[in-house]
């Protein structure tokens, strides 16, 4: 199994759905990558990633989390293949998260910064709710 941990910072508000008697937070991530090339040229790019959070760390994230925030998340990547209403082929690749660190001032609750939450779920690890 393939596992990933990075600083990064939200870019949009997680948002919170109700699936069956579970909960599932989608929100995106922003990650810097610096490096320099080989002439000495100093490079920083920006990289975005869709992210899925299931259960009851779903529930703390969204009452925690916001725009612009940063968290250190341990997720694994994931792939989802469909077909479209016109019958196209799509893919996507998102992390679904299996743990979170608050890194930025937290503004809406008095939990102190830099609280973890474990949110693995074994039993629901290759669900497909959607």
């Amino acid at each position: 199994m393939l596992k990933t941990m990075g600083l990064c910072r939200l870019t949009r508000d997680p948002v919170l759905k109700a699936v069956g008697e579970t909960h599932v937070c989608n929100f995106g991530v922003a990650v810097n990558e610096r490096f320099t090339k080989k002439d000495g040229e100093k490079v920083e790019k920006v990289h975005y990633f869709d992210c899925e959070l299931w259960d009851k760390g779903a529930e703390i994230f969204v009452k925690y989390v916001n725009k612009g925030d940063q968290v250190v998340i341990e997720a694994r990547p994931k792939y989802d293949a469909w077909e479209d209403a016109e019958g196209n082929k799509r893919n996507k690749v998102y992390f679904r998260v299996d743990q979170f660190y608050l890194v930025s001032p937290n503004r809406n609750s008095e939990t102190p910064t830099g609280d973890s939450t474990d949110t693995t779920d074994k039993a629901a690890d290759d669900e497909a709710p959607f």
